[in-house]
């Protein structure tokens, strides 16, 4: 789900010109949408705290009942996300959070797949491999977690059984 940059600065509590600043850093995963001169900037709701995204959701009554019920759905899949997402050590975040963006920025690219793969130098199967995980798990951001050398008892598989809960 995506919001606005001004509503995004709304629900984060910071300012308008620091989420843009974070927007083309590469801080935040977001989308662009050229208008003429215009550029219109639209973020992960990811990158707020559970709070904030019910708090969000509280506030948007202005939804239809169908769409009502879409954003419980959506609000309870994107606040366990951010709980696993925050569970994560960080260099299992910053791999997810990297995958994250390459099938975000797929979903938005005028591209052929394959050319998408050679402009961001992603070999074609693992980027299939990332894409079928991802969808075939509801789109929980777990699936995209790394797993190197884990054993079985190990913590880092830990929080994938927590969030799940």
């Amino acid at each position: 789900m995506w919001l606005q940059a001004w509503r995004f600065s709304r629900y984060s509590g910071l300012p308008f010109n620091a989420v843009l600043l974070k927007c083309l850093r590469g801080k935040y995963i977001c989308k662009v949408v050229e208008d003429g001169d215009k550029k219109e900037y639209y973020i992960y709701i990811l990158h707020l705290t559970p709070a904030s995204i019910e708090t969000y959701f509280k506030d948007e009554k202005n939804i239809s009942l169908e769409q009502t019920h879409a954003a419980e759905s959506d609000n309870g899949r994107v606040e366990q996300n951010a709980i696993a997402l925050n569970l994560m050590p960080d260099w299992q975040r910053s791999r997810v959070i990297f995958r994250l963006k390459i099938l975000l920025e797929l979903a938005n690219s005028p591209l052929k797949i394959k050319d998408f793969c050679k402009r961001k130098k992603i070999n074609y199967l693992t980027l299939f491999r990332w894409k079928k995980k991802w969808t075939k798990s509801g789109f929980k951001i777990e699936s995209l977690a790394t797993h190197y050398g884990n054993r079985k008892k190990n913590k880092t598989r830990q929080f994938l059984n927590q969030s799940s809960i």
